[in-house]
């Protein structure tokens, strides 16, 4: 029999599956266009996880799984619960970097509405604004130089 957890997450991945990403409501972006919420929660998770390596005091498997909880509100699974507890708090560098890619991943997508001709240019401004914060809140050189070479990456993508 399973377990109320595990019932519980298969109905919001089902839900996650389907559910457009709200960032992109109201931008003019036709709807077979629309980034879903689990394109946007699997880039970020990966995004997570790889800048998560980079830096030696986090663990990159608290990352994946904070990045992969970060948007299934009202979680009544602890582990879930707790993971996106501790995503809205922000507080453990874990949290931080999950926050971080959930920004890069939000500009390199208003990247490629823009080349495709979207008026997207105040989440672009937005969302490197937040990531560039976090990125000089979390203070780590190797970090940095990996932000900037997305973001160098992103002109030319």
């Amino acid at each position: 029999m399973l377990s109320f957890c595990v019932r519980e997450v298969i109905e919001k991945i089902g839900i996650v599956k389907t559910e457009l990403n709200r960032r992109w409501l109201g931008l003019g972006i036709p709807q077979p266009f629309l980034e879903t919420t689990a394109a946007h929660t699997i880039e970020a998770a990966l995004l997570a996880v790889s800048l998560a390596e980079i830096v030696d005091e986090c663990d990159a498997c608290k990352v994946a799984l904070i990045a992969l909880a970060h948007e299934l509100e009202g979680s009544e699974c602890m582990s879930i619960a707790e993971a996106l507890k501790e995503y809205r708090v922000s507080k453990s560098i874990e949290a931080k970097i999950v926050r971080l890619a959930h920004e890069l991943s939000t500009l390199l997508q208003a990247g490629r509405y823009h080349r495709q001709g979207f008026r997207v240019e105040s989440v672009m401004k937005e969302s490197l604004s937040k990531a560039l914060d976090l990125t000089a809140e979390i203070g780590h050189a190797e970090l940095a130089q990996a932000v900037h070479e997305i973001l160098t990456m992103l002109g030319s993508l």
